[in-house]
């Protein structure tokens, strides 16, 4: 198995309690095949939209846009 570090993506998804987090945690770097990955806070995985609050606002606003046209 082989990941492609250019399509790999992080979310951090933190409780709101622990949302004052997220800047510590985007200062460390993490590596597939020795190559950078970045931090993202939302990303589509499979037609839907994830964001890093679990809130489906853009997705159902993507789906809406879909549904229209």
């Amino acid at each position: 198995m082989s990941f492609n570090a250019q399509k790999s993506k992080c979310l951090v998804i933190l409780s709101n309690a622990r949302r004052y987090l997220r800047p510590l945690l985007q200062d460390n770097v993490f590596y597939v095949d020795g190559k950078p990955i970045d931090f993202v806070s939302s990303f589509p995985h499979l037609g839907h939209v994830i964001t890093d609050t679990l809130d489906d606002g853009r997705d159902i606003t993507k789906r809406l846009g879909n549904f229209i046209e």
